[in-house]
């Protein structure tokens, strides 16, 4: 935690499918010295990725999709700039393959409708056919949480609380800012500043939403 500026942390360990250490470090809250203890919430940023392919492998086992379908099949207003739209199937959303490079991250935007259309009329140009080459990027992954919302008739959030975060007993873990306000011992995320060698907090609503 020293070397890299951490704030706070919160470490378990299982064995045997049995908790067998749990424990806070640090602070959840450095202004007013709030500690973290086995219990605070943290924002897990794109480690939420992983819960999106599990809910998409999840619809391929139940026939509701699979992840060979053309991502224009689901999303017909998905587009690339640059071509190679039709040839964009699930299973290039999920691993990185698209042949898109990594964009410029666009905060702003707020919705699928408008990574779509970043998507669509970006300042980038495709660099590979799809499945050639991985290469990391958010905004073409995110539009598995879209295929999600089509598929299902569901919100995001109202699908993934009901099919994964419910029955694996996740009564922490939520999609939901305003529900996240309400809950306590939730951590504030920080910025560390390299060159004053300080942390300063970040907007909360913002880093829920990665």
């Amino acid at each position: 935690m020293q070397a890299y500026a951490i704030p706070g942390a919160s470490i378990a360990v299982s064995k045997n499918n049995q908790l067998v250490y749990s424990k806070g470090f640090g602070y959840r809250d450095i202004d007013q010295k709030l500690p973290v203890t086995k219990d605070t919430i943290f924002g897990v940023a794109s480690i939420t990725k992983s819960f999106t392919a599990l809910a998409i492998m999840h619809m391929h086992d139940q026939k509701q999709l699979s992840i060979e379908d053309p991502v224009v099949q689901h999303l017909h207003q998905f587009s690339l700039r640059g071509g190679n739209t039709d040839k964009v199937t699930i299973s290039h959303l999920l691993s990185h393959t698209t042949g898109v490079p990594p964009l410029r991250r666009c905060v702003q935007l707020d919705g699928f409708d408008e990574h779509l259309d970043y998507l669509r009329n970006g300042d980038y140009e495709p660099f590979a056919e799809p499945g050639d080459y991985f290469s990391y990027c958010n905004d073409t992954f995110l539009l598995l949480g879209a295929i999600i919302e089509q598929v299902s008739g569901q919100s995001y959030r109202s699908y993934m609380t009901e099919k994964l975060l419910k029955p694996l007993g996740l009564t922490r873990s939520t999609y939901d800012v305003d529900r996240l306000k309400r809950l306590e011992n939730v951590s504030i995320p920080y910025v560390y500043n390299k060159e004053k060698k300080t942390s300063r907090s970040c907007c909360l609503a913002k880093a829920w939403k990665l």
